[in-house]
Formats: structure tokens, sequence, C-alpha cells
């Protein structure tokens, strides 16, 4: 009904509530949604395949480059562990988390409204905060993927976890 949906979005608080239409699981829209992120991503494969490599290759001129400056810069960030490469590899997987959480919402927003699926997508009878995860999740677990990518890439190449810093840098992050 278009006026039960109207009074819930029009009354205080609707965006802390569950929508009735959402038949009680928020998460529903907001997993189809990211579904259909995937789904669009995965048909450009290629596309795909040469992201992930590429980052895998990015590790090889960032170990080379690392190694040389060390003798240098290892002075400058002794605190954080001494090694270039190490504090290069931590750099690069927070700014593609970051850039992710900071980005994803405007560019869902820009792709809808080139594509002309925005309205569409907000006249669904679904949450504000499922369809707001739903519009940044893929690109947020995405960037996360990527993330274990270079960190694979760069154990492959000598770089050293502390597993036991691990929950207090994703607090940081």
């Amino acid at each position: 009904d278009e006026d039960l949906v109207t009074k819930h979005l029009a009354s205080p608080g609707a965006v802390l509530r569950m929508h009735p239409l959402d038949g009680g699981q928020p998460m529903r829209s907001a997993l189809a949604l990211i579904r259909v992120s995937f789904l669009t991503a995965a048909s450009y494969r290629l596309a795909m395949i040469i992201s992930v490599f590429g980052l895998a290759l990015q590790i090889v001129p960032t170990y080379y480059i690392g190694h040389t400056l060390n003798p240098y810069l290892a002075p400058a960030i002794k605190g954080q562990g001494g090694d270039l490469f190490g504090f290069m590899v931590v750099g690069t997987i927070a700014y593609l988390l970051l850039a992710a959480a900071v980005d994803s919402l405007p560019r869902a927003l820009e792709r809808g409204i080139s594509t002309g699926t925005l309205e569409l997508i907000f006249s669904t009878p679904s949450s504000v905060p499922s369809l707001l995860v739903g519009l940044t999740g893929y690109e947020i677990l995405w960037a996360t993927a990527r993330s274990i990518v270079v960190l694979v890439a760069a154990v492959a190449f000598g770089f050293h976890v502390v597993w036991s810093n691990i929950p207090s840098a994703a607090v940081i992050l």
C-alpha cells in the first residue's frame, strides 16, 4: 500500500525502524543489491581479472622500491617497524579500504543516475539503511578482496605479518 510507505517514511525515526514491507528482513534488499552489483561486475570478467592481477603485480615494484629506499627511510619509520616495504603494503591496503568506504556511495548514486535506476531503487519498499548497505556493500567487499590479494602477494615477497596486531589494525582501519 503506497499510503503505508508514505506514512512510514514521513514519520520521525523512520530510518531507524525496519520497513514494514521488508518482511522483517531488512538485509534481504541489501543482499539483493550487493548481488546485482556483483553480477554486473562479474559480467566484465576480463576487467576483474586484470584488476586482481594488476594489484598482485604492483607488489613487485613496491618490493624493489621499498628495499632500495629502506636504508634511507628506515630511521623515519622506526616506530612503525622500520621496514619500508611493509609500511608501503599497509599503506596500500589502508588506501584501498578507505577509498572504497569514502567513494562507494557517491559512485553508486552516480551510476544510478546515469543508468536511470536510482529512482527505481528508491521506490522499492525497503528501508533506507538496507538501501545504503546494498548500494555500498559490493564496493567495500571488493576492496576487502583486493586488499587480501595485496596481502597475499606481499607475503610471497617476504612481508612479515604480526598476526597479534591484526585486531588493533582492523579497529584503526
